[in-house]
């Protein structure tokens, strides 16, 4: 009982360190990186289908293990599918257009509306 113990200390602070390291990195531009993720998205349920059967076939231990390897392929191919989002300026650090400042929607119109719907607060109780 003893070894499952220590096991499942060190995968639980190899996932925490992995979603750390995941959470922390920077983005940028990987070449390919939707196909690198996807593939690594289906061999992370394939290991965690993997964890679950050898849960079933009680080895506790090695599910654990699997269990661990298996999350730690999916955050990374999470983070993987974050940097093909395609919305990169090439590191030019080119910035949007800024929207129109109204948006095209006549706020002050709407404020005066708004201001018609108003009534005097009335007091609980009285």
């Amino acid at each position: 009982m003893e070894v499952l113990d220590a096991s499942f200390f060190a995968i639980a602070g190899g996932l925490v360190g992995a979603i750390v390291l995941a959470a922390r990195a920077p983005t940028r531009p990987v070449r390919d990186a939707r196909r690198h993720a996807e593939r690594l998205s289906i061999a992370a349920a394939s290991v965690l289908l993997a964890a679950l059967a050898l849960a079933f076939a009680n080895e506790p231990v090695a599910g654990m293990f699997a269990s661990g390897v298996g999350a730690m392929a999916a955050a990374l191919g999470l983070w993987l599918g974050r940097c093909a989002g395609g919305e990169d300026d090439g590191g030019e650090g080119r910035e949007p257009e800024p929207p129109e400042p109204h948006g095209g929607f006549d706020w002050d119109s709407f404020d005066r509306e708004r201001a018609a719907w108003e009534r005097p607060l009335a007091g609980v109780g009285r």
